[in-house]
């Protein structure tokens, strides 16, 4: 037999959906399919966790039912940001498998800030005296069509050592769409030796919930660092 062949009488079979979201209200559920009588499809909803746990959520979704309205009565996009589809088929007679024609979630997406040094950036020198004060500053901008409430800023210094000190967690100004913001920190280096580099983060881990502060699209944007060396 060629060996790029394959054969299979299986009857069943499953779809997985890419994992939506975030969201911060779910909306509603559209889907569509072509199938014959003796066909079975089952549609699963899971909701996702912003851990990336999966919980089941809506199961058992007949084909008839094409349409759930109101998911936001049904679903807290607080627990679950993200959610993810499942379609099983069975046709144990023809052997033919229904087919999808579409699966929709409608939502309401979620802001997203990033930094951007071409917007505001500073920092006085890459070499500083033992004592003398460090000053950084630099600018996000919330590149979403959604606002995002006041926005929070970490800062902490990994040293020498690759000891890590947190030296600030501040509340800022609300961010609203297309908004560019600007924050200085201003650090004194007594105690600090060698290459040293500076780290901000805006919209860090809440540590009293383990979530952001605030839902956003992504997060890798949001982290930027500064190297720089004391002089002795």
């Amino acid at each position: 037999m060629d060996p790029l062949s394959l054969t299979s009488d299986l009857s069943y079979g499953y779809i997985k959906s890419v994992v939506v979201g975030p969201s911060r209200q779910w909306r509603s559920l559209n889907w569509d399919h072509e199938s014959e009588s003796n066909d079975q499809l089952e549609l699963d909803v899971y909701g996702v966790r912003p851990s990336g746990e999966e919980d089941l959520i809506i199961d058992n979704i007949g084909p008839s039912e094409l349409e759930i309205l109101q998911l936001e009565d049904i679903i807290d996009y607080r627990t679950y940001p993200n959610l993810r589809l499942d379609l099983f088929t069975r046709d144990e007679v023809n052997r033919t498998a229904p087919q999808l024609k579409k699966w929709q979630l409608r939502f309401e997406g979620v802001p997203e800030t990033a930094i951007d040094p071409k917007l505001g950036y500073f920092f006085h020198t890459d070499t500083i005296e033992r004592g003398d004060e460090l000053v950084f500053a630099i600018a996000t901008q919330n590149v979403s069509n959604y606002d995002m409430d006041s926005l929070v800023v970490k800062y902490w210094i990994r040293d020498s050592r690759n000891n890590e000190t947190v030296i600030d967690v501040r509340k800022l100004r609300p961010h609203p769409a297309h908004d560019i913001l600007v924050d200085t920190i201003r650090y004194s280096t007594l105690g600090l030796s060698g290459l040293n580099s500076i780290w901000v983060e805006f919209n860090p881990i809440n540590e009293a919930t383990g979530t952001y502060y605030q839902l956003e699209q992504y997060h890798y944007n949001n982290i930027a660092s500064k190297y720089f060396y004391i002089a002795t």
